[in-house]
């Protein structure tokens, strides 16, 4: 008899701890679900619409918003101040230029945009990236570059396309150890940039 004494005590054992370690998966997938959750990141957005330039874009509603703050640069988004040792706020804007008839295509318009930077900076630039890419759902082109030129290096990363007689040009601007902070932010602007 003493056998299967022995047998059930230990069934009963072995039926506990596998209720402690049943629980303990379903708590640790518990807390794994609650970090993942609270490691996405939702950014409430707002719409900028500039009908008469034909355009509208998508930007995290906590950034400011500068209209027309130069005469090439239709409309600035600047991030949030981080800190009061932030001198330098990471921004996108939307430049739109008109086109010479000889340069209004596409591939003549990025042609002429990456020789002019690479020379008018030569040896002040490096090229990051350069990568066609859909702009307002239409064929456009990125280039991703860093300034030299500075005692903070400056990156950039432009993304534009031709509409009819105009180039849309969006610039995403940041120290270059800081691009990454904003990037995904600037990256969803681009990629919600509409032609109207």
């Amino acid at each position: 008899m003493k056998p299967f004494f022995r047998r059930d005590k230990n069934l009963s054992r072995l039926k506990r701890q596998s209720r402690f370690y049943g629980m303990m998966v379903v708590a640790g997938l518990g807390i794994l679900l609650i970090v993942v959750l609270a490691a996405i990141k939702i950014t409430p957005v707002a719409v900028y619409e500039n009908k008469e330039l034909g355009f509208s874009i998508k930007y995290p509603e906590y950034w400011r918003v500068v209209e027309k703050p130069q005469n090439v640069d239709v409309v600035v988004f600047v991030s949030p101040q981080e800190s009061e040792a932030d001198a330098y706020w990471e921004n996108v804007n939307v430049t739109v230029v008109p086109l010479d008839p000889k340069i209004s295509s596409l591939g003549k318009f990025t042609t002429v945009t990456i020789r002019q930077l690479t020379g008018v900076f030569e040896g002040q630039i490096q090229v990051l990236q350069s990568y066609p890419f859909s702009v307002g759902g239409r064929p456009g082109h990125v280039l991703v570059f860093c300034g030299r030129n500075t005692a903070e290096p400056i990156q950039y990363m432009h993304a534009w396309t031709v509409w009819g007689t105009r180039a849309y040009i969006i610039t995403y601007t940041a120290l270059k150890k800081d691009f990454d902070n904003y990037a995904a932010d600037a990256m969803d602007m681009i990629k919600s940039f509409k032609l109207l």
